[in-house]
């Protein structure tokens, strides 16, 4: 069965070796939200209120990724703001 398929027939598994890491909570939202018929799939507000997303630890992981990618981006946006006999070389 091609990939595509498989998506529209919502076929998929969670192999135990790439998903051994992941939350059983985390798992029950991605399945619910692959679900194919749109009216038993979760609605926005339903995902949004889902105990994973409400997980304190996730969500102060999830900050901390967000603070690390901004604090990126800003020094990427910096560097692109320096005169070009400051710049590094690039490769």
């Amino acid at each position: 069965m091609s990939v595509r398929e498989q998506i529209i027939n919502g076929h998929y598994r969670f192999i135990p070796s790439q998903w051994k890491k992941v939350s059983n909570e985390a798992k029950d939202l991605i399945k619910k939200l692959l679900v194919v018929d749109p009216e038993k799939r979760l609605s926005v507000e339903d995902a949004l209120a889902h105990p994973w997303l409400n997980d304190d630890e996730m969500r102060n992981t999830a900050n901390q990724l967000m603070q690390l990618q901004t604090s990126k981006k800003r020094k990427a946006e910096e560097g692109e703001g320096e005169p070009s006999s400051k710049r590094k070389p690039g490769p």
